[in-house]
């Protein structure tokens, strides 16, 4: 009877994974991450709560949003961040320039000098950054009416270096591994 219920779990699981994936070729993108026009069915007023975290638990939480609109220039789009905090409302006026679609490359411009890469895929917008010692990576990615913020920071400097020996015969590449020091995650949802 165990057996018998196990079967039935394991077929029902399988039957939801054809149902969600679909059967088709494997270079297809599953149901449940359909492709979709970027940035522009990104577009619109999204807002929750960023909550910053340490390895002790949440530190902080703070209101927060992001507005995505078009402007007059095709290439060049409104990517406004707002945190709400207690003393102040932090609007940082950003754009979002088009470098190369087909490689999925764009630029953040903050307006103040500073340009950031990002690359577009999967639904995600993502980049890769250091300031002050320390290297931070952002992914934005949507889905459905929510886009999910992810910050995680740590110091460029590495805790540990292993490998660069050989073992077996084979030569075994250098790993460092990064300290972590804060996360920040918001799930925003659209207005």
């Amino acid at each position: 009877m165990k057996n018998l219920n196990l079967r039935k779990y394991s077929i029902l699981f399988t039957f939801f994974m054809i149902l969600c994936c679909g059967c088709s070729s494997k270079n297809s993108v599953p149901k449940f991450f359909p492709k979709e026009k970027f940035p522009q069915s990104w577009f619109g007023y999204w807002s929750g709560e960023l909550q910053i975290y340490s390895p002790k638990g949440i530190q902080q939480t703070i209101p927060m949003a992001l507005e995505i609109a078009p402007t007059d220039q095709t290439d060049i789009f409104k990517w406004t961040i707002i945190y709400d905090t207690d003393q102040s409302k932090d609007k940082r006026n950003y754009e979002l320039k088009t470098v190369n679609v087909e490689e999925g490359l764009y630029l953040i411009d903050e307006k103040n000098t500073i340009f950031i890469e990002a690359y577009h895929f999967n639904n995600q917008l993502i980049s890769h950054f250091e300031v002050k010692g320390n290297e931070l990576t952002s992914i934005y990615e949507k889905q459905g009416d929510y886009l999910i913020f992810n910050i995680i920071m740590g110091k460029n400097q590495p805790i540990s270096e292993t490998g660069g020996k050989e073992q077996d015969g084979k030569e075994i590449f250098v790993v460092k591994t990064y300290p972590i020091i804060t996360t920040q995650r918001a799930i925003l949802k659209k207005q």
